[in-house]
């Protein structure tokens, strides 16, 4: 066992900052938060899913402040209106049954979600959200309508789809229990009480603990689509192909193969190997580590095989909190999985996984959650705090290194004790969500005669930021534009916000030069915006025009000139052109070959005001007048 080697990664001048504050009384308790595309962070509350989208500000004073980010809610998605739902109901005849059955196993049913039958119980669980997470689409679809599959705490489970900028709710419930019984040999009618147990098994069977999007499967003999997994509390693991087109109709969604192990799920994850292939990683309640290697073939139908690569039956009743894929500083895969205080690390060799070494942490509290971007990542203990990871590989040794960021500098009351439910890294790792809730059992809660279920989502930097890291995620395809444009701002201003530091811009033409390189269209739109952001940063701190030199009239006019070309030849080309970023640079220039070439002003946001000159050309987001 190796304890992690605590070091600085993080710039002295990486801000922390309270992001957003979310009243019980009018959100209700926030359970659980993930990244979206295109800088939005899915938040999962009571009965309403939020989606906050992370913007730049216009804000003078930023240099001396941190306040350079805001946040807007965009989307409000409720289920007031979805009806009550059980997972017995149907299934078993409580008057008929109920009889039979003992004193203990009446409270079990009464009490069990899974079994509960709402003529016997008065409260229901089925409209508090437990769990929201997106699918992620490649560039080559249109980001606006992303899938989003969410669970509920009774075990229900939806698919969000997006249309016309609304979000409509589709149940797979039904589906997924017609399915379960259609392969079973259960009664429908308990006579006996020794099937009591059996039907519980069925039960278990049906109810989902945990889900995950894979990626996008892509062959050329089938359509599009993905797999959404789901965990159930009886150990089978469930893969369920959803057309990459999902409308709600029964025919897109279909079940494909059932893994079965003897412990209960409690975390999934999801490593991509090709465009028809990947790793699924399984957690277990009993400490157990299973990997799973998943593959689409096509021979006359669709199949979907999973071969068993990995059984690490460490049962040593320590549960798998969370688990995910990474990578270490020489691009070797790793997987590390939370259990309780440690950190255990697997390595990944093509479909071999190998367990490596284990890790203990400075975590006060157990683990909850971790969540990886390549090398770098963040770990969530129960107290307030984030433990910030690189895993570095030296010589074939892997290490991970670590750095605790304690929140409580934030919190208004210190003495009031704090959970973390979990953090949310962003793709390019430039920020990090964490959301906290207070510790109601905590002494200082007990002392005060009101309690107050106070949350908030915390943003923070936790790794430094480079250039030759920018560069690297830059041609990342799920990283998006926006995401870029964020991580860039944030790098240069760290870079020139002190007097002794601005001999570092003259650095800045070269990174400029390769950005317009990279994957040329995007490439150009991340330059234009960081040469607008560069002028506001270089005003602001009173340099003279020596220093503006190099940021010349001529390079932006050069870069408007290529966005120009780009959209003509869009247009020549419309029915090819799927992406909406692209569809959006088309609907803006048809307005500008109407009004000549001159005007040459972007717009590449359908929600940016109709004067922009002062905001980002990527993401529309307000920045300084130049």
């Amino acid at each position: 066992m190796d304890r992690l080697r605590s070091r600085s990664i993080c710039r002295s001048s990486s801000f922390k900052k309270t992001l957003l504050f979310l009243p019980p009384d009018k959100f209700g308790t926030v359970n659980s938060l993930t990244w979206a595309p295109d800088n939005v962070l899915l938040v999962s509350c009571s009965e309403k899913l939020l989606l906050i989208n992370i913007v730049l500000v216009q804000n003078p004073r930023f240099l001396s402040s941190q306040d350079i980010f805001t946040t807007v809610i965009e989307e409000v998605l409720t289920i007031q209106n979805i009806p009550d739902y059980c997972l017995s109901r149907g299934v078993l005849d409580f008057e008929t049954s109920f009889l039979h059955l003992s004193d203990a196993e009446r409270q079990l049913v009464m009490t069990d979600p899974a079994l509960i039958d709402f003529g016997f119980l008065q409260f229901s669980a089925s409209k508090i959200w437990k769990k929201a997470i997106c699918s992620a689409f490649p560039d080559t679809f249109c980001r606006q309508h992303y899938l989003i599959s969410c669970m509920t705490y009774d075990y229900r489970v939806f698919i969000f789809t997006k249309d016309d900028q609304s979000f409509k709710p589709f149940e797979c419930t039904d589906w997924i229990k017609k399915h379960v019984l259609s392969t079973s040999t259960l009664p429908i009618v308990l006579k006996k009480r020794k099937d009591l147990q059996d039907y519980i098994s069925l039960m278990y069977d049906m109810a989902s603990v945990e889900i995950l999007w894979t990626q996008l499967f892509s062959t050329d003999a089938c359509a599009s689509f993905f797999l959404l997994i789901t965990g159930t509390r009886n150990g089978n693991v469930h893969m369920w192909k959803i057309d990459a087109n999902f409308s709600g109709k029964e025919s897109q969604f279909s079940w494909k193969f059932t893994d079965k192990y003897g412990s209960e799920v409690m975390s999934l994850a999801w490593l991509t190997l090709s465009q028809a292939k990947g790793v699924l990683a399984i957690g277990y309640v009993d400490g157990s580590v299973r990997c799973l290697e998943v593959a689409a073939i096509f021979d006359g139908d669709l199949f979907i095989t999973a071969t068993e690569i990995l059984v690490d039956r460490f049962c040593d009743g320590l549960s798998v909190a969370d688990i995910a894929f990474g990578k270490t500083s020489q691009e070797t895969d790793v997987m590390i999985a939370c259990k309780q205080h440690f950190l255990h690390l697997f390595t990944i060799t093509g479909t071999t996984v190998k367990y490596c070494n284990y890790f203990l942490t400075d975590a006060a509290l157990p683990l909850t959650s971790i969540c990886l971007k390549g090398m770098y990542g963040v770990v969530s203990p129960q107290d307030c705090a984030l433990i910030a990871i690189e895993i570095q590989e030296t010589e074939g040794k892997i290490s991970v290194i670590q750095r605790k960021q304690d929140f409580d500098m934030l919190i208004d009351n210190p003495g009031i004790s704090w959970l973390c439910k979990g953090s949310a890294l962003s793709p390019s790792c430039a920020l990090c969500f964490s959301l906290l809730k207070t510790d109601h059992n905590s002494l200082a809660m007990k002392k005060k005669r009101k309690v107050t279920g106070n949350q908030m989502i915390l943003m923070s930097v936790p790794f430094s930021l480079e250039l030759e890291k920018m560069m690297y995620n830059l041609r990342d395809p799920l990283i998006s534009t926006k995401d870029t444009v964020l991580n860039f701002c944030l790098l240069i201003k760290d870079e020139i916000a002190s007097v002794e530091e601005t001999f570092k811009i003259h650095q800045l033409p070269d990174v400029l030069t390769s950005l317009q390189e990279i994957n040329c269209n995007r490439g150009n739109q991340v330059t234009l915006a960081a040469i607008k952001f560069l002028k506001a940063l270089l005003l602001s701190q009173n340099l003279g025009e020596k220093d503006l030199e190099w940021l010349s009239i001529a390079c932006e006019e050069a870069l408007k000139k290529r966005m120009y070309e780009y959209a003509v030849s869009c247009l020549d080309n419309l029915p090819s052109v799927n992406s909406s970023l692209d569809l959006m640079i088309v609907s803006s220039f048809q307005k500008l070959l109407r009004d000549g070439e001159n005007s040459l002003e972007l717009k590449l946001s359908e929600k940016s005001p109709e004067h922009t000159s002062n905001h980002c050309p990527v993401c529309g987001s307000d920045i300084l007048d130049q």
